[in-house]
């Protein structure tokens, strides 16, 4: 889903990963990471969950954090095998820190990805609450976290698009 929307994947940290789309401005990179978490909230509650709920087994929550801003992505290690890409910033920090704000699942929202989203999108998105220990940048505001309400509604599009059936 992630190279789909033209994300490049940072990690695989087992259980968990770290995804970064450059191409194109922020506003469209920022969109391009709410369509991705989008999607992939979409196909895990159409078909992956209903599958595994099917042969007795708990289904799948996950939570996603976005935020945009300036990333450096630098490789870290020696030759060979041991070596790998880290993100280092404060963007990647905040993005990690606020999936803390939905333990139960779901996509949340920095302020600035919020900020550059289209009226449609903000419109979809619910205040959360605030990052303890982060403020805006430039002032003493506490930074705010928004959670993203919408979920696609149906699966045909996936299927469209990844040549999937149920």
């Amino acid at each position: 889903v992630v190279r789909t929307h033209g994300g490049i994947f940072e990690k695989n940290t087992g259980d968990g990963l770290m995804a970064y789309f450059k191409d194109g401005s922020e506003s469209e990179s920022a969109h391009k990471a709410v369509e991705t978490a989008v999607t992939m909230h979409c196909y895990n509650d159409r078909v992956i969950s209903p599958r595994l709920k099917g042969i007795g087994l708990p289904e799948i929550k996950f939570r996603v954090g976005i935020e945009a801003g300036l990333v450096t992505i630098a490789n870290v290690g020696v030759r060979g095998d041991h070596h790998s890409l880290v993100a280092i910033g404060n963007t990647p920090n905040v993005a990690c820190k606020l999936m803390n704000l939905i333990p139960s699942g779901g996509i949340v929202l920095g302020h600035y990805t919020r900020q550059l989203l289209s009226a449609g999108w903000q419109n979809e998105t619910a205040e959360l609450g605030t990052l303890p220990g982060f403020v805006i940048k430039g002032t003493e505001t506490p930074y705010p976290a928004w959670v993203l309400k919408y979920r696609a509604p149906d699966q045909s599009a996936l299927f469209s698009l990844y040549g999937t059936s149920l």
